[in-house]
């Protein structure tokens, strides 16, 4: 066995660097450096961190327009990169400069750490921030609308129109030339959308969200943006400072956000247009481009008031009455166990009945109580969120006390599985697994049509990834959700070390490329890598080879079931050779091939894939390791070895039995009295003979 490990330590270092898979220099590095020992704190966010770059050589943007001075923003590697924003700002006109264009974009290594990281190289903002310029001191009605209304509208229709959206728009985010007189938008690239925007920025959908949570799915949640952009610019001052989330949420409810946060405040009718279209809480009526557009060129178009009391009678519940159904799906999902005690779907369906006059919602209750009485047992667990989702069909989804839009789910899990949250973990799993989501996209289909105020379509389909959860094997389970839902996610499989691989070419390349070092450690898939690649290739189903089916230890073999995906993924890739890779597959095929009975069939297997290793040919490895014929062979050498074995065993225990050898001894005893009684016979007729 020291013989064999030898030989194959000789082979994996002689195999680790393929040509075809030599890294080339991207256009970055072919144009700036990044100068990770100049950090930029105030450019820096939690999923990304700001350096100074230098520039090789003078680039002009496809506009004509020099850019600003540039800095570079490197993503941390359990962040899934806004990859459609990123193209975006890199390749959309920006004539006027009013957002910071993405110069350039690629994977580069970091000198001091050896860590390869995405870097986005972009420009730096110019000017002072709103908030600072602003400040007590109220923009005039001109500049307000030529200035600052026209070109965030223009930037934020154009993203709408793309089905992106921004997520970072707020006093702080955007900046103010004011020798020039014209704005620059801010970055929204550093973290998840929306998770650096201020509660009071987002409407109240999103406000209640995780902030992992918030997703990309909703466009009008920068024109609500923009709206208290302007509520600030208007007043020179922030809202309501002295209260805290929580009152301000629930004053929110209440109240409504426009009403709250314009209270008190005077404003003309022109912009109270604006703000009332911008600040609705609802998504159906709240203003997009076309009708800011049509404000600014004072083509008024009348906004219906949002609905804030729906209920001609309150919802008693915890000692509050609550006139509206979204107010009360609050309330519900703050405090689950009191909501299990103490709520009773029966008087639910009779308020929303008779009072908010909804029939159809009620039977919905009426079915979902089962036939419990009001005064029925506690709720279950699992109830809650359905009731929730009932009240509030257009909100976002609750579960456990955690509240996330569908469009979240996927920067939610990615940032559970790089803190090793397990509790988070589950939580996906059991949305997924317990019927809840599909629960709430079949209320949401019924709920008034979001489509076009939605971003772009889920990146996941849902019952698709429900399929994947379930299965345990190798390629699904939770690791599964997670690149199904963050496409752009690198594998976050610790075996890659510091490498960053966001696809099968990269994949295969860093595999072979480490082989040498990391062979003794174990398999080269593990969980994340298997469901990395089922996630490219869209593997549906768990690899069973029914060819083997009646080798049970070689039929649902991880080494086996290794093989089969890093096939898959050669075969996807184009990948040539893999002579590293194949040599560290070939040691960790060892494992099922000594469950070969035969010794001689066992070292004739081992010796052909080990050859086929030495030309890099997982296609022949696989052939080999899966052939039915040397198994056959084998299992039929075995069953005839103890057939005969069998037959040797009888023989022995009835010759070591002791009855059997006093029998034996009488029977062969007689035999030869027997021939000593004819030979004496013989003998004396022959004397007799020869005397007469």
């Amino acid at each position: 066995m020291v013989e064999e490990i030898s030989t194959a330590e000789g082979r994996l270092e002689g195999s680790a660097a393929a040509d075809e898979f030599l890294l080339k220099a991207t256009d970055l590095e072919k144009n700036f450096t990044v100068n990770f020992n100049e950090p930029l704190p105030h450019l820096s966010a939690d999923f990304a961190k700001a350096y100074g770059v230098t520039s090789r050589k003078a680039k002009l943007l496809e506009s004509g327009r020099s850019p600003r001075p540039a800095y570079a923003l490197v993503f941390e590697r359990s962040f899934p990169p806004r990859m459609n924003m990123i193209n975006f700002l890199r390749n959309a006109p920006n004539e006027e400069g009013f957002f910071l264009s993405v110069l350039e974009s690629g994977v580069i290594r970091n000198k001091n750490t050896g860590a390869e990281n995405l870097v986005a190289i972009m420009e730096q903002p110019s000017g002072k921030k709103l908030s600072e310029l602003f400040i007590n001191n109220p923009i005039s009605d001109k500049l307000l609308i030529n200035n600052i209304v026209r070109p965030i509208n223009e930037f934020i229709g154009s993203l709408a129109e793309n089905r992106l959206m921004h997520g970072a728009l707020n006093a702080d985010n955007i900046f103010f030339d004011a020798v020039g007189e014209k704005i620059v938008i801010g970055d929204c690239l550093s973290g998840p959308c929306g998770f650096n925007q201020p509660m009071v920025s987002e409407p109240i959908e999103r406000a209640v969200c995780h902030p992992m949570a918030k997703g990309d799915g909703n466009v009008t949640a920068d024109f609500y943006a923009l709206g208290m952009v302007i509520l600030f610019l208007i007043t020179g001052k922030k809202p309501i400072p002295d209260m805290n989330t929580e009152e301000i949420l629930e004053r929110r409810f209440e109240l409504g956000s426009f009403a709250l946060f314009t209270q008190g405040t005077k404003l003309s009718t022109f912009v109270l247009e604006l703000l009332k279209g911008l600040l609705s809480d609802s998504v159906d009526r709240r203003w997009g481009y076309m009708q800011v557009d049509s404000w600014i060129r004072k083509k008024l178009s009348s906004t219906p008031s949002s609905l804030i009391r729906e209920a001609m009678r309150g919802f008693i519940y915890g000692e509050k009455e609550y006139f509206n159904t979204k107010y009360l799906a609050y309330a519900i999902a703050k405090d689950i166990p009191y909501a299990r005690h103490n709520l009773k779907p029966a008087d639910l369906s009779r308020w929303i009945k008779h009072s908010v006059l909804q029939p159809e919602l009620a039977g919905k209750f009426d079915i979902l109580a089962g036939g419990r009485r009001s005064d029925a047992a506690i709720l279950d667990e699992d109830e809650i969120p359905r009731i929730v989702t009932l009240l509030d069909s257009t909100g976002p989804l609750r579960q456990a006390g955690v509240i996330l839009d569908i469009y979240g789910f996927g920067p939610f899990l990615a940032d559970a599985y790089a803190r090793d949250n397990r509790e988070s973990i589950q939580l996906v799993g059991n949305i997924l697994t317990s019927g809840l989501l599909q629960f709430w996209l079949d209320v949401a289909e019924t709920a008034p049509d979001q489509e076009d105020m939605r971003s772009q379509d889920l990146t996941w389909i849902p019952g698709k990834v429900l399929k994947l959860v379930r299965k345990s094997a190798p390629g699904f389970g939770m690791e599964r959700a997670l690149y199904e839902m963050n496409p752009t996610l690198p594998c976050q499989s610790p075996l890659l070390g510091q490498e960053y691989v966001d696809d099968l070419a990269q994949l295969l390349r860093t595999l072979d490329r480490i082989a040498k070092d990391k062979y003794a450690e174990g398999d080269p898939v593990d969980r994340h890598i298997a469901a990395f690649i089922a996630t490219k290739i869209d593997l549906r189903e768990e690899i069973i080879l029914k060819k083997l089916i009646e080798f049970s230890e070689f039929v649902n073999n991880p080494q086996i079931t290794m093989l089969a995906l890093l096939l898959a993924a050669q075969t996807a890739a184009k990948a040539k050779s893999l002579k590293g890779l194949s040599a560290w597959v070939s040691e960790r095929l060892l494992l099922p091939m000594q469950s070969i009975k035969s010794q001689n069939i066992r070292d004739e297997v081992v010796k052909n894939i080990r050859r086929a290793a030495r030309d890099g040919n997982l296609q022949e490895i696989y052939r080999i390791s899966t052939s039915a014929t040397h198994l056959k062979r084998d299992k039929f050498g075995f069953k005839e070895a103890g057939k005969a074995y069998q037959q040797l065993s009888e023989k022995i225990n009835f010759v070591s039995r002791s009855d059997n050898n006093e029998r034996l001894a009488y029977e062969y005893g007689l035999k030869l009295a027997i021939i000593f009684s004819y030979l004496i016979c013989a003998g004396t007729l022959l004397y007799l003979l020869c005397t007469i």
